[in-house]
């Protein structure tokens, strides 16, 4: 049992951390977005559950991992860590599925640019309020597309963070978005 459980959630532009989960907390989050915060997009030392995320443009590390003991690791799946700077995740967890600056080929994960539709801000004079002009859903031929991974006795969520159908085609995206 979690203590907490978000769904379909977007934080962005904080001038700390975007999420935080301290020890004695646990915690389960499906199709989150966290981007352009000025430090760590997450910053976990508890057994909390990210599935389903776009972790991208924090100005420190994407996920950044405190030290948990046996039972009590953080783990990610079908996720997009993507900083673009190879510090996408520090610290140890146990990742499925996603797509990170560092990945290995293990566990089906992968190290591959996201190819969001829109990920940055517009040169001026353009203004952006909101950030409602950036677009992270995945590009026509994103590596992310169909290559999310369903593992028994993790929740597959029906919806993605816009309310479309999550599976498409028998496959589901990484990331946030379907």
């Amino acid at each position: 049992s979690y203590s907490a459980h978000l769904d379909r959630c977007w934080i962005q532009g904080n001038t700390y951390e975007g999420l935080v989960a301290r020890w004695g907390s646990s915690g389960y989050v499906t199709n989150l977005l966290i981007t352009n915060n000025k430090l760590s997009g997450v910053r976990i030392g508890a057994p909390v559950v990210l599935n389903y995320a776009t972790i991208t443009n924090n100005n420190s590390y994407g996920v950044q991992l405190e030290c948990g003991t046996a039972g009590q690791l953080p783990t990610i799946h079908n996720s997009i860590i993507w900083s673009g700077l190879g510090n996408a995740v520090t610290g140890y967890c146990v990742i499925w599925g996603s797509d990170f600056d560092e990945a290995t080929a293990t566990n089906g994960n992968y190290s591959a640019t996201p190819q969001f539709v829109k990920p940055s801000f517009p040169s001026p004079p353009y203004v952006c309020f909101n950030y409602s002009c950036l677009d992270y859903r995945l590009g026509l031929n994103s590596p992310c597309k169909n290559k999310g991974i369903h593992l028994s006795g993790v929740h597959q969520p029906a919806e993605d963070i816009a309310g479309r159908t999550r599976l498409y085609g028998g496959k589901t995206d990484s990331g946030a978005y379907e």
